[in-house]
């Protein structure tokens, strides 16, 4: 590891999109990096700023507080959006070059890392365009639009998976396969056997994706295990995270059925609840099927639909080892859901779902980030 006083008084910007599967990675390796010794600026949108409010670090401080200073570019995306909307998008995207070409020389970052989302536009094309090193990285097995640019500006380019679609072979030599941050909390769980299902035991199932829109995910999933056999039913303990206004009537839904579920539209101890639980259910963003593929938790991944498929090519990473069973959206029905989980608790595939898993080698993303900043900056 490279000395604290090799990197005294260098500097970073760190940039990312205000989601969750942008800032979480970004936060894990900010904590290393703070702990060496590096200042750090963390550049993002509004959305990103009441995020990082809300969020806290491993030692329970204000994930803010790891920041020289935070600041916010009003820059916004255009998937699912009118042409009008497209056209305002992108005018305030131009207008985010001005502060961040303005930040560029008045910190003098050494070098700048993007984790995903339009935010991070500027702050790397201006850092480039100012001979500082870049760094981006894809979290995705398909690489997104911002970085598909972004690529052209960047000295290496991490990826989550082995194999990224979208990146042009003339750009292959800038590739370093880093894998994605995740808490070290799923490499400790992952050490602990699985909740094998018998004949009497309680068969846990952990549900996320609610709050972020997934409505069919919350009209499908409970409806379906209502029509699972009683001897099933009477033996479930069901994690399921909702919208907040759906909170009550799946709680009643689930009560009147007969099964017993927590219901809530968030969980901090998900490592743990993945940890315990037989199947998880849910949506396939990069950082749900890394943390499910960690800890080797058996899956059915239901992927939200994005014109470019990503989430359907990140659970295939783990449906072609056996390790998940996708359904896609399309195809979601609450028959074909609660015949799946039928057969896969009946004929004890879970188990082997979860043998298939733990042939996985695991990667330490962050450490091999870090690696990639220290060679980076001290070149």
């Amino acid at each position: 590891m490279i000395k604290r006083n090799n990197i005294k008084n260098k500097t970073i910007f760190i940039t990312a999109g205000g989601t969750g599967g942008h800032i979480f990675p970004a936060l894990l390796i900010c904590e290393k990096l703070k702990k060496l010794g590096y200042k750090l600026f963390f550049i993002t949108d509004i959305r990103g700023k009441k995020f990082l409010s809300k969020t806290t670090t491993s030692d329970n401080k204000q994930a803010s507080k790891l920041f020289e200073k935070v600041l916010i570019l009003n820059a916004s995306g255009f998937a699912g959006k009118t042409i009008y909307e497209k056209i305002i998008s992108l005018i305030k995207m131009t207008f985010c070059f001005i502060p961040s070409i303005y930040w560029v020389f008045k910190y003098k970052p050494n070098l700048t890392i993007g984790f995903g989302g339009y935010v991070t536009l500027a702050p790397v094309i201006m850092s480039k365009l100012c001979l500082k090193k870049t760094i981006i990285h894809s979290a995705d097995t398909v690489i997104g639009l911002s970085n598909k640019i972004l690529i052209n500006f960047s000295n290496f380019i991490c990826t989550s998976f082995k194999n990224v679609k979208g990146i042009p072979n003339r750009l292959k030599n800038k590739i370093v396969y880093t894998g994605l941050p995740i808490k070290d909390i799923f490499f400790k769980y992952r050490k602990n056997p699985y909740p094998k299902i018998t004949p009497t035991s309680k068969i846990q199932i952990l549900i996320t994706g609610g709050s972020l829109g997934a409505q069919i995910l919350t009209d499908t999933i409970p409806y379906a295990l209502s029509m699972l056999p009683k001897n099933i039913i009477k033996r479930l303990n069901v994690i399921h995270q909702v919208q907040y206004d759906k909170i009550k009537p799946i709680s009643d839904f689930y009560k009147k059925i007969g099964i017993k579920a927590e219901v809530s539209d968030f969980f901090k101890n998900i490592p743990e609840l993945l940890n315990k639980s037989n199947l998880f259910i849910g949506r396939s963003g990069a950082s749900t099927v890394v943390e499910v593929g960690t800890i080797a938790c058996p899956a059915i991944f239901i992927p939200l639909m994005h014109k470019d498929k990503h989430q359907v090519y990140n659970a295939k990473t783990l449906e072609k080892i056996g390790g998940a069973k996708i359904i896609l959206q399309s195809d979601l029905s609450i028959d074909k859901l609660s015949r799946e989980i039928e057969t896969l608790i009946n004929k004890d595939i879970l188990t082997q779902m979860y043998n298939n898993l733990m042939k996985i080698e695991t990667i330490q993303a962050s450490d091999n980030i870090i690696k990639l900043i220290n060679k980076a900056i001290t070149k």
